[in-house]
């Protein structure tokens, strides 16, 4: 009887062991493959998928996800899997964007003897469906300030109206929050000591992921205690992906609140183009949120993208901001360079100018000749008509045959010919070479000596200076048959 006790509770026990490693060969045979953790879904259709070593009864696929306008989370059950592959295409058109905190699947998968295993995936993101996105342009300097939003605050029987502006210059972006409402201190002061404050979330890169991660920054202006600045970390849970703050990091940046009156406050912020070792591009994404404490330690909030508040941190929702150009006369160098432009323009004008004067002037001159001056001018072309032809014609010939002075002939010829002595006898003698290359079938050569050149390539030389063209070239256009 003993015997047959102890082989029943043997049996027992085996039963049990085997089952139990069963369980466990389930527990590492089956396993989620897509979507990943941390996917973001930007087409329509999701392909969920399972990867089993063991023939199953049934899979179920079953997402959790997020309804903003009714701020709960919801389950549905997207289809049932008798046989391999676990394969399931679903369609997301119908659910909203799944973004900051992202949406999850359960994976309820039954073995053939009754076993069953579940298998979750968190953090995947919906993002197929575009929103609305407002593109603002900032200028370059406060005398320009953008309107970025406007809202207002409703607590008990008082409105807080707040205005936020926006303007960049050489050191960053610059924002300018502004609160009014009548005795809005008296408001502020009934309330803890942190009843006002204003953060700006940036997006450097302009990313638009669905949920923050750590390029992101959080900017947060109390009224009354220090500026700080946070970026984020995402971290998994059982809900999920959430956001999670990082410790404070002090702020380098010039901040500083403003109480104009019992009806105004304002707060500004420099937030610099370089945001803690981050450059901030010529567009970021961009939100800025609101909050007020009232006494009764509620807060409310408004925020430039009207969504619900957890969607607020999702930077794929975000406002862009664009900075408009510099204007040309704010960069140095371009200063430099235009003056560089504008001088040599105007040295270039007078110049024209000037060379204009002195050609009317000189001409003037040539026709205010004295009737002794016209004598003379007569009396020098003659004797240099004499002698046009004649190798050693020079100055010194022309002076002592008129006896005067060389440099008083110079000047007379400079002043009615605009040449030189010599110029001058270059260009009576060409004259006469064009005639006989023209009326005449003597060689280049021979009215090169007769015309009073050293040599052809004397002639050549003063032939090309005057007419811009050869000796031959100009025979063969004009020579007349």
């Amino acid at each position: 009887m003993n015997n047959i006790k102890l082989l029943i509770f043997l049996l027992n026990f085996l039963l049990f062991l085997s089952s139990d490693l069963y369980s466990s060969y389930i527990d590492t045979c089956i396993s989620f493959l897509s979507p990943s953790s941390l996917s973001i879904i930007k087409t329509k259709n999701c392909t969920l998928s399972l990867k089993s070593c063991e023939k199953l009864s049934y899979v179920n696929f079953i997402a959790h996800y997020y309804l903003p306008q009714e701020n709960k989370d919801t389950s549905l059950l997207l289809g049932t899997i008798t046989s391999p592959p676990y394969i399931l295409l679903w369609n997301t058109e119908k659910i909203p964007n799944q973004l900051y905190k992202g949406m999850s699947f359960t994976i309820q998968a039954v073995t053939k003897n009754g076993l069953q295993k579940t298998v979750k995936q968190d953090g995947v993101f919906i993002a197929n469906k575009k929103p609305d996105i407002d593109t603002v342009k900032i200028p370059f300097e406060k005398n320009h300030k953008t309107l970025l939003f406007e809202n207002n605050f409703y607590i008990e029987n008082n409105t807080i109206n707040a205005s936020i502006y926006s303007y960049w210059n050489l050191e960053g972006i610059v924002f300018k929050i502004i609160f009014f409402s009548p005795h809005i201190i008296n408001i502020v002061s009934k309330s803890n000591k942190s009843s006002l404050e204003a953060e700006i979330l940036i997006d450097p890169l302009n990313s638009k992921l669905p949920y923050p991660d750590n390029n992101i920054f959080s900017i947060i202006l109390p009224l009354k205690d220090s500026a700080y600045a946070s970026n984020f970390k995402i971290n998994f849970s059982q809900d999920g992906l959430l956001e999670v703050l990082k410790e404070k990091q002090k702020i380098n940046f010039k901040y500083h609140t403003e109480t104009e009156d019992v009806n105004k406050c304002s707060f500004f912020c420099l937030i610099p183009k370089t945001l803690l070792n981050i450059a901030i591009k010529d567009s970021f994404g961009c939100n800025i949120i609101l909050r007020f404490t009232d006494e009764n330690n509620n807060t409310k909030s408004i925020s430039w993208i009207n969504c619900p508040e957890k969607e607020t941190y999702s930077p794929f929702l975000w406002p862009v901001i664009v900075k408009s150009p510099k204007p040309l006369w704010t960069s140095l160098w371009i200063l430099w360079l235009g003056g560089f432009f504008a001088g040599f323009i105007l040295s270039l004008i007078f110049g024209i100018i000037y060379s204009l004067f002195k050609k009317r002037t000189l001409t003037f001159e040539k026709f205010e000749q004295t009737e002794e001056e016209k004598k003379l001018l007569d009396d020098i072309y003659q004797i240099i008509n004499e002698y046009i032809t004649r190798k050693d014609l020079n100055l010194e010939i022309v002076s002592k045959k008129m006896g005067i002075n060389a440099k008083k002939i110079e000047s007379i010829i400079k002043k009615n010919k605009q040449k030189n002595f010599k110029d001058f006898i270059m260009s009576l003698r060409i004259e006469i070479v064009k005639e006989r290359l023209r009326s005449s079938h003597a060689s280049e050569i021979n009215i090169a000596e007769s015309c009073g050149f050293k040599n052809i390539s004397e002639m050549e030389k003063y032939f090309k200076k005057f007419c811009h063209t050869t000796p031959y070239n100009y025979r063969k256009e004009n020579q007349v048959v």
